[in-house]
């Protein structure tokens, strides 16, 4: 009887962890990550990704600071992200991207339901979101703060710039191991598949999106793909040390 009088004790001592602890244990685990870019097998630049919570106003709100370099035809560029999201479902808050010298190029803010892009070459645009948006930076820690199980699913909208994409899935679909550097590692695989659309003066354009990502046990990207029509176009790695 008393073994499990203590029994019950320790139950009631250790209640779940709510959706928002749980995300703040994972993106704790994230850190700062390095990543190599590949375009068709061939090295494209490198991104780094660093995720870390912050107390606001009373509220914890989590920064995510994405810069990345790439190499095109020769040419080289690249910039950074700098994105506020709620801890709760990486909800967006705002956002601050510039150009590779430091100059601010973009700002997005939400406030009531609406998102207020403010490029600084072009003119001013309200977007109306939903209270599923994420963020462009977001998009990459999204799958990283959920359940890491086979068959776990969510959807969420994504605000890409300017420009709403609407229902995106994410769903887990097996545990495998993949190798990175001559090393295996353990991972689930997550697959996205969603819509997205460009803005051209005469026409839109819409297209299909089908990414796939591997995350750690633990919470951390090791790996992201995009692909079209079953080949893989651009690949993100871990740049594992």
């Amino acid at each position: 009887m008393n073994a499990l009088l203590a029994a019950l004790l320790l139950l009631q001592a250790a209640p779940a962890q709510s959706e928002a602890e749980k995300a703040e244990a994972a993106i704790k685990k994230f850190g700062v990550r390095k990543y190599k870019m590949l375009t068709q097998g061939k090295e494209a630049g490198t991104m780094v990704l660093q995720a870390r919570v912050e107390t606001e106003g009373g509220a914890k709100v989590v920064v995510l600071h994405l810069k990345g370099d790439s190499t095109i035809e020769g040419k080289v560029d690249g910039g950074t992200i700098d994105e506020k999201t709620t801890l709760e479902g990486l909800r967006l808050l705002s956002v601050r991207t510039r150009t590779a010298d430091g100059k601010v190029d973009e700002g997005i803010s939400i406030k009531d339901g609406q998102a207020t892009v403010t490029p600084v070459d072009g003119e001013v645009k309200t977007v109306k979101v939903t209270g599923s948006t994420i963020g462009f930076a977001a998009m990459f820690l999204i799958a990283c703060v959920q359940e890491q199980k086979a068959g776990s699913t969510f959807k969420v909208d994504i605000l890409h710039f300017k420009d709403l994409q609407k229902d995106h899935e994410f769903r887990c679909v097996a545990k495998e191991t993949i190798e990175i550097g001559g090393k295996k590692y353990d991972s689930f695989k997550w697959e996205q598949k969603g819509k997205g659309t460009i803005d051209l003066p005469d026409e839109d354009i819409t297209y299909k999106i089908e990414n796939f990502w591997w995350i750690s046990p633990d919470g951390y990207l090791l790996r992201m793909t995009t692909n079209e029509d079953g080949k893989v176009l651009n690949d993100m790695i871990l740049d594992a040390k």
